[in-house]
C-alpha cells in the first residue's frame, strides 16, 4: 500500500465527511483512511459508520485521549509505505497525495515533503512556507515553517527513531520537524495541497486560553527550540536560550515588550548568524528571513505600547 492517512475526530459532525470526502476522492487512490474516534459525544461515529468505503478503517478509541497519541495509534496500525495526517475539520485538494508521493518518489534523500494552505472561513488566505529543505532546516530555529496537517512522510523514518511525542499536548508536529533537521531533507510543494479551515472551537487556538496550558507550551517550546539550535550545531548558554525561546517563540505574547530586551535578542542573533556562516552557510538564509520577521512583529509591538 502506497499512503495511510490518519485522521483523529472528537465532535466534527460538520465537517468530517467532507474531510473524508476530500481524501476518498484523491486522484492517488492507493491508500487507506485510518479514522480514530476520540470518545466523540455527538454524532461524529455515525457519520463516520455511513460512509461506506473498504478503505476506512474505523477505530474507537478505548479512553478520551490527545491527539498526539491517537496519531501514534495510527502510525503503528498503518500498512502505507507514506504517511499523511489529516485533520477533521480540513479539506485536502483532490491531488494532494499524488503531488507529494511523486515527489518522495523521486527524491529519496527527502524525508517528507508539504505545500502551501489556503485558509477558509474566519480567516482567508494562501499561506506560503518555504520551500527549500536549506531554508525550511534554518526557519525551524524561529518558528514551525511546514504544516503538520499537509504534510507527507516516510513510514521508514518511525523506524529510524523519529516520533510524535505523546506528552506534547501542542506543537508535537513542530517538534517532529526539529526532529529532521541535519538528518533527513524536507520540502514544500510551492503550492496549494490543502484547505485548512478556522473556527472557534480549534485545538491550537483553544490551547491559548487556560494559564496553566500556556506555561506548559512555553516550557515545549523551550525544549523545541533548544533541540533545532543543537540540531544546527549552534551553542549557547541556558540563559541565552532562555531569552531566544520567550521573545522567538509564540510565547512572546506573555512577555512585556521592551526595547532593552529586543536589543539583547538581536546580539544573541547576531552570534548565532555568525555561528552558521561558518558551520552550516546553507541554513544562513533561511534563519535569517524568520528571525527578521520576528523581529518586526516584535517592534511593532514595542512601538504600540
Amino acid at each position: 500500500m502506497k499512503v495511510s492517512v490518519i485522521m483523529p475526530v472528537y465532535n466534527r459532525q460538520d465537517y468530517v465527511k467532507e474531510a473524508i470526502d476530500s481524501i476518498l476522492h484523491q486522484t492517488m487512490g492507493d491508500l487507506e483512511l485510518i479514522v480514530i474516534d476520540d470518545k466523540s459525544t455527538d454524532h461524529t461515529a455515525d457519520i463516520v459508520r455511513d460512509i461506506h468505503d473498504d478503505r476506512i478503517r474505523f477505530i474507537e478509541a478505548p479512553f478520551k485521549s490527545n491527539i498526539p497519541i491517537l496519531r501514534n495509534a495510527g502510525i503503528s496500525m498503518a500498512k502505507g509505505q507514506y504517511i499523511a495526517f489529516m485533520d477533521s475539520d480540513d479539506i485536502s485538494v483532490p491531488e494532494r497525495l499524488e503531488w507529494e508521493c511523486d515527489f518522495l518518489d523521486h527524491h529519496d534523500d527527502y524525508g517528507l515533503v508539504g505545500g502551501f494552505n489556503h485558509t477558509f472561513g474566519q480567516a482567508d488566505s494562501i499561506v506560503e512556507f518555504p520551500v527549500t529543505n536549506e531554508d525550511i532546516s534554518g526557519g525551524m530555529a524561529v518558528r514551525c515553517v511546514m504544516s503538520n496537517g499537509n504534510m507527507l512522510f516516510r513510514k521508514s523514518l518511525i523506524d529510524q527513531g523519529f516520533h510524535i511525542k505523546p506528552e506534547y499536548f501542542v506543537c508535537e508536529d513542530y517538534d517532529f520537524f526539529c526532529q529532521m533537521i541535519g538528518h533527513t531533507k524536507m520540502a514544500n510543494l510551492p503550492q496549494v495541497v490543502l484547505n485548512v479551515r478556522y473556527h472557534t472551537r480549534q485545538t491550537t487556538s483553544n490551547s491559548w486560553k487556560i494559564p496553566y496550558q500556556l506555561r506548559l507550551r512555553a516550557a515545549i517550546l523551550h525544549e523545541i527550540h533548544r533541540m533545532a539550535l543543537t540540531n544546527l550545531r549552534l551553542t549557547f548558554t541556558e540563559e541565552e536560550l532562555t531569552l531566544y525561546s520567550d521573545w522567538m517563540g509564540d510565547t512572546a505574547r506573555l512577555y512585556t515588550a521592551s526595547l532593552e530586551k529586543i536589543q539583547k535578542l538581536e546580539k544573541l542573533l547576531d552570534k548565532f548568524e555568525d555561528q552558521l556562516a561558518a558551520e552550516n552557510p546553507s541554513y544562513l538564509n533561511g534563519f535569517r528571513q524568520q528571525a527578521d520577521r520576528k523581529l518586526k512583529k516584535l517592534y511593532k509591538k514595542v512601538n504600540e505600547s
